[in-house]
């Protein structure tokens, strides 16, 4: 072997090594808080109220609870994943129960609605 074919076949095997590590990086299926932002915002009920991912905890690998800051509060959110998507589902209360999340996002919107009508 000649020092040109060496350095090929190092070149070779170095990108290789580089394309496999973005690919795993790419195809990670972990939920992450800007995900989490982006799902709770993207909600139908979810307008105009400001959301912010601070921690999330992965029960397994397809379910996971997140702390996340929706409007004035700091709420325990649970998303699973099904197939490549994560879902948000469940809210914690403050029992230690779950509620589905529309209920609490309909709570809030009439907080938000008390707000502006105390407003005007």
């Amino acid at each position: 072997m000649t020092a040109a074919s060496v350095r090929i076949e190092r070149l070779l095997a170095s990108a290789a090594t580089v394309s496999v590590t973005l690919l795993a990086i790419g195809c990670s299926r972990d939920l992450s808080a800007r995900d989490a932002d982006r799902i709770i915002a993207a909600h139908p009920q979810a307008s105009g109220l400001a959301v912010s991912t601070e921690g999330i905890s992965k029960t397994s690998e397809s379910e996971s609870i997140t702390k996340t800051r929706v409007g004035d509060s700091t709420y325990n959110l649970k998303f699973r994943r099904y197939d490549k998507d994560w879902r948000w589902e469940f809210v914690e209360t403050k029992g230690g129960g779950w509620i589905a999340a529309d209920e609490l996002l309909d709570q809030l919107q009439e907080k938000e609605r008390g707000k502006r009508a105390e407003a005007w």
